[in-house]
Formats: C-alpha cells, sequence, structure tokens
C-alpha cells in the first residue's frame, strides 16, 4: 500500500456495543488501553480508540508489520512514530500524524516528507464548556501576530470571526508537529504571512521559510471535513 495516507474517521454518531468494543480494546496493548479508559467522558475515550487503531492500522499497511507487533512511541513533542525499524524501500522516511476533535479522528502519512494534521470543531460540535468569540479571542492572545488577529477579525461577523481563527490555529497545530520532528519548535509563534490561511484550500499552498539553518519547503493544505465541522 502507498504510504501516501489520508483518512478521516466521523466518530460521532458511532454507539459501539460492549462486545464491539471490548474487541476494539483487546487489540491495543494494555498500556495504550489504559490511555483510552483514562478519559472521563465517552466521546473522548473514543476518539482516543479510534486514533490508536489507525494509527496501528497504517503501521500495518505500510510496513507489513503483523498489528499486534506495530511498536508506536512519540517524540519529545508528542508525535507519534513507528518504531519497528522496517520502513519499506519506497518509504525511507515514512512518518504519520493524528488528529481529533468534535465528530473526527483524522490522519496523514508520507513516505518521504514530513507530515503534520490538525482537525478543528466547531464550537457546537465540542464537549467541553464553549467559549464565546471575544472569550476565545482573549485566551489565545499571545498565540497570533498582529498582521493574522487584523485577518481574523476583518473575516466578518462572529461565525467567521470563528472560522478564520480555526483556519489560522489548525494550520499552526499541524506545523507544530512536524516543526517538532525538525526539532525546531517554533509553531506557534510562526509568523503566517495574511493570505495564507485563506489561500491553501484546494491542492495547497507551497511555501518556504529559513529553518535551522536551511531552506525548508512546506505545502499547507486545508479541507473542510462537512458543512458542520471545521479545517
Amino acid at each position: 500500500m502507498p504510504a501516501v495516507c489520508r483518512w478521516a474517521v466521523k466518530v460521532d454518531n458511532w454507539q459501539p456495543e460492549q462486545g464491539e468494543w471490548k474487541f476494539l480494546l483487546r487489540l491495543l496493548s494494555s498500556e495504550v488501553r489504559a490511555e483510552v479508559q483514562r478519559y472521563k467522558f465517552e466521546a473522548d475515550q473514543r476518539r482516543c480508540l479510534v486514533s490508536r487503531l489507525l494509527q496501528r492500522k497504517c503501521v500495518r499497511d505500510v510496513c507489513s508489520v503483523p498489528f499486534s507487533e506495530v511498536n508506536i512511541q512519540r517524540t519529545k513533542g508528542g508525535k507519534p512514530f513507528c518504531a519497528n525499524h522496517c520502513h519499506p524501500l519506497a518509504a525511507p522516511n515514512f512518518n504519520f500524524n493524528v488528529s481529533h476533535e468534535g465528530g473526527y479522528v483524522v490522519l496523514a502519512a508520507e513516505p518521504v516528507c514530513i507530515c503534520g494534521i490538525d482537525v478543528a470543531a466547531p464550537p457546537e460540535a465540542r464537549s467541553a464548556k464553549t467559549q464565546t468569540p471575544a472569550e476565545l479571542f482573549r485566551a489565545f492572545d499571545k498565540q497570533f501576530t498582529a498582521e493574522e488577529w487584523t485577518c481574523i477579525k476583518a473575516a466578518g461577523n462572529e461565525a467567521e470571526q470563528m472560522q478564520a481563527f480555526q483556519r489560522h490555529w489548525s494550520l499552526k497545530e499541524a506545523e507544530c508537529s512536524f516543526s517538532y520532528q525538525l526539532h525546531c519548535p517554533l509553531a506557534v509563534n510562526q509568523r503566517l504571512p495574511r493570505w495564507m490561511a485563506t489561500s491553501c484550500s484546494g491542492g495547497g499552498l507551497p511555501f518556504k521559510c529559513w529553518v535551522s539553518n536551511m531552506w525548508c519547503r512546506w505545502l499547507l493544505v486545508l479541507l473542510k471535513m462537512s458543512s458542520m465541522h471545521g479545517e
């Protein structure tokens, strides 16, 4: 199977029966099962379970490792990686990233290029207490530059400003996941050009920046999951 993967699983309406839930949990190690069950709310447990299963399926499919033998560890920045040391020749730098929020769990994988992914849910799709746009913007005040805030607040009404906020934040979160793998955790403080969060839908937006004494070429892509979900 090609190592380029873009997977999305809609889990908000999934209500597994007890037998199905126990069967899926048994596919994971005792340590990972404990991670899943550590979450207080069932919706969070479901998202965590699907995330862990997607990661193992991706490694199994790309690296031909038996599902029960898949070994996934995490970098210092928290990004999961395959620790089986069996990357195929066609995928010498096989890596993947996952994200989950609201109704979706998503995964991206690449054979050579370092990848990152983030999914952002609208307030009504989150289980946590909903903040008003004003409260949210105050909480994230230091996470965006003045130019980025100008772009977000110029988007239109409150709903449109929230969508612009989600686009900017998703880009930063996705960038963070692969910049940590490059040992240059600059993502949250990285200045995104004004046009970037509105110009990288569809086929994506290529750009380059100077990181750790070298030019890095990145491709940013924004996708709308559904009419009820963000990027």
